[in-house]
């Protein structure tokens, strides 16, 4: 694990342990830290409220879920706010902290408690009454569907849901796996999510994300050497994190200094690929970049690039890359290559003589990767360290499995193979995921959909190129990459939006978002003790 990297992810089970540790060896009882979780909602709620004489419903069940919406409503009722309660389960379901925090709202006349709630009527004329709705239904522990009436009650609040109120989920949406991200079949649509202590794994995955709302973590008075004691395979990458990974620049550096930067892609009709790929490299802070693509289509390559970026013609039959000498993959610093390539017998002897015979890192994408189908096993001829920037389809074409199959075992899978081939894993999707030979899992959180657009993972794998040629290692280049690009895409929709987007556009954007990182770690702001995961 990289230096400084404090955002942890876990599962739902992990974070049982982590509460039970916190309770048994830190001597924090589970009631303190269900009553500072509800203190976190309660100072959201309060910031939220635009009315002044608010009605606040909660949607609370049996669960410790549960006990935290009881605790929000004392603490809403107590200074004077319109709280109505409904309890959608069974009195003697309830137990220990829950049950404490039952017992004391239910002795309270300043909240009104609905527990009646069979023809679901009541809460339906509530909840379209409601400034805020508070979902207190069910917790991280759910695994397969909701029953009822849980399934009702939460297609009642989603169907309540309306532009003046908002509806706030306590720790994860009712209806999301907290481990999976699955839904399956009804979830609370979110306007803000409020998880505790850490991230839950499956909130940061889809479908659950696009339930999940605006994502904040609460502090709940865990110590951090409880949370730290609780191994987790999976890292939240984070701006605080992420911005102290920018390489450092000398006052007496040269362009020698940033890496000598070798991209081998394009093919005839296929030439946009090398040039965002090239750019991608230029525009990340390389200090030399050099483009080979076929000696046929130089001149037509020129006239789309940059007056940075240098040209080399290889050997090429039909306008495709046929071979590549073993002196030039020895001259540079850093190897990208696989973008526009195309596939045919001189594409995967040119893969195979880069792998054999460079001895520096390499950045393997596109049809590099495609014609290793089958052949995965030729990843290990290299001695270079690598990696492998697949998307679901080339991934699935290099592993053998199915689109399926990695959709919901893609942390496993991507873990896997990082593993078994020596290599950093960057599986690009939302979110993308980088695994490490070393059993490392990084999720990242920046991207948007006007990046599901050609050419954008073109320009992801000339960041990495880029990175790497600076002096990052492998992984950290590979992370710093991944979300400087989804970054560089969040910065381009602010002025684009979503639709019109081009891949032009990340390049365009990746030095304002370098500077960006730099301003925030020059800042040494925190975000404060809760924290908003999703703001850029």
């Amino acid at each position: 694990m990289m230096g400084g990297d404090k955002m942890q992810v876990v599962t739902p089970k992990e974070m049982n342990q982590i509460d039970n540790l916190a309770i048994s060896d830190a001597s924090v009882p589970g009631v303190i830290l269900m009553e500072n979780a509800a203190n976190a909602v309660t100072n959201i709620v309060l910031k939220k409220l635009s009315t002044n004489d608010p009605v606040i419903v909660i949607i609370a069940g049996s669960g410790n879920n549960g006990g935290d919406g009881f605790a929000i409503a004392r603490q809403l009722a107590s200074i004077g706010i319109n709280v109505q309660l409904f309890f959608v389960g069974k009195e003697e379901n309830l137990t220990g902290d829950a049950r404490t925090n039952w017992e004391i709202i239910r002795k309270r006349d300043d909240i009104t408690i609905h527990k009646e709630i069979n023809d679901f009527s009541n809460i339906k004329n509530l909840t379209t009454q409601a400034d805020v709705i508070i979902d207190a239904l069910l917790g991280t522990g759910l695994t397969g569907e909701p029953r009822e009436p849980h399934k009702t009650s939460i297609e009642i609040v989603n169907e309540a849901k309306i532009d003046q109120n908002i509806v706030i989920s306590v720790d994860i949406p009712s209806g999301v796996n907290g481990h999976t991200g699955a839904v399956e079949s009804v979830a609370i649509d979110a306007d803000i999510t409020i998880t505790f202590a850490l991230p839950k794994v499956g909130l940061l995955l889809y479908p659950a994300k696009s339930y999940v709302g605006k994502l904040y973590v609460a502090p709940i008075g865990i110590p951090e050497w409880v949370t730290n004691s609780v191994t987790s395979d999976y890292r939240f990458l984070t701006m605080e994190t992420i911005s102290s990974l920018i390489p450092k620049r000398k006052g007496d550096s040269f362009k020698g200094d940033f890496g000598k930067s070798l991209i081998i892609a394009g093919s005839k009709n296929m030439l946009g690929a090398g040039v965002l790929t090239a750019h991608g490299v230029l525009m990340s802070g390389s200090g030399l970049t050099t483009l080979a693509v076929p000696e046929s289509e130089v001149q037509t390559v020129q006239s789309k690039l940059t007056e940075e970026v240098m040209t080399l013609g290889l050997p090429s039959d039909n306008g495709k890359i046929t071979e590549i000498d073993e002196v030039i993959v020895k001259s540079y610093d850093v190897i990208a290559i696989g973008p526009g390539l195309g596939q045919h017998k001189g594409t995967k002897k040119v893969v195979k003589s880069v792998l054999k015979n460079s001895t520096k890192p390499l950045v393997l994408d596109a049809d590099a990767l495609n014609v290793l189908q089958d052949e995965s096993e030729l990843l290990a001829i290299t001695e270079a360290e690598k990696v492998v920037t697949p998307h679901i389809g080339e991934f699935s074409r290099l592993t053998g499995y199915t689109i399926e199959e990695i959709k919901y075992n893609s942390f496993e899978l991507a873990l896997k193979f990082a593993c078994d081939w020596n290599s950093v894993v960057v599986l690009k999707g939302s979110p993308t995921i980088i695994t490490t030979p070393e059993k490392e899992l990084y999720i990242n959180n920046t991207g948007n959909p006007g990046m599901a657009t050609g050419g954008c993972g073109d320009v992801l794998t000339g960041v990495i190129t880029s990175l790497i040629g600076q002096g990052l290692s492998v992984k950290k280049a590979s992370i710093l990459g991944v979300y400087l690009h989804g970054l560089a895409g969040d910065l381009a929709k602010e002025s684009l939006g979503v639709y019109g987007m081009k891949a032009g556009d990340l390049v365009n954007n990746l030095s304002k978002g370098l500077c960006y990182l730099q301003e925030y770690k020059s800042s040494k702001k925190r975000r404060g003790r809760i924290k908003c995961l999703q703001e850029i």
